[in-house]
């Protein structure tokens, strides 16, 4: 019985930590958000939420929305300092 209830702890506390991980906001002093917010401006992303500081995996799929439409624009200098930011986060 002990030993079930200390796998059970176990588990719990580790699927904790894998959702706070994924969860993790980025400070927002960071200069993505000024990439962000220009890209949103050129309409290379959807609207942004109002609400900071947003989360490392929302960041990373924006970004990456972002990367996408340069690329159609042909848009190479942007594209990498997009690049540039998903290699810092991703």
């Amino acid at each position: 019985m002990k030993k079930l209830l200390l796998s059970l702890l176990s588990i719990f506390f580790i699927s904790n930590i894998l959702i706070a991980q994924t969860n993790i906001s980025i400070d927002i002093s960071d200069p993505v958000y000024e990439v962000l917010r220009a890209s949103e401006l050129k309409n290379l992303c959807g609207p942004l939420p109002s609400v900071k500081p947003y989360s490392k995996s929302y960041i990373i799929k924006t970004l990456e929305e972002i990367l996408l439409n340069l690329e159609e624009v042909e848009d190479y200098d942007s594209m990498e300092i997009v690049q540039t930011c998903l290699d810092k986060y991703g």
